[in-house]
């Protein structure tokens, strides 16, 4: 599935428009409700922005992104971690 991409630029493309363009568009267009009803432990920039450094450069260790280039499943696994995480932030 995601191999039909080929190139690793073309995949990490599709990994910026998630990071950087949907999820704050998501972010923008949800419900108000969205963000009062969140539990306290998630407020605040710095815990999303920790766990986003952490997560980008776990995925993105040598090791790890050949596995995740290799496997339409862990490639997915890595694109909604990351995903889930812009949401957060």
């Amino acid at each position: 599935m995601f191999q039909a991409f080929g190139h690793l630029s073309a995949q990490m493309l599709v990994h910026i428009l998630l990071m950087n363009a949907v999820a704050p568009l998501l972010a923008l267009a949800a419900p108000a409700a969205w963000f009062r009803s969140r539990p306290a432990w998630r407020d605040g920039l710095f815990p999303a922005m920790l766990a986003q450094l952490g997560a980008l450069w776990a995925w993105h260790s040598p090791p790890v992104l050949d596995a995740v280039l290799r496997s339409d499943a862990l490639h997915l696994a890595m694109q909604a971690s990351l995903f889930s995480l812009a949401m957060w932030f």
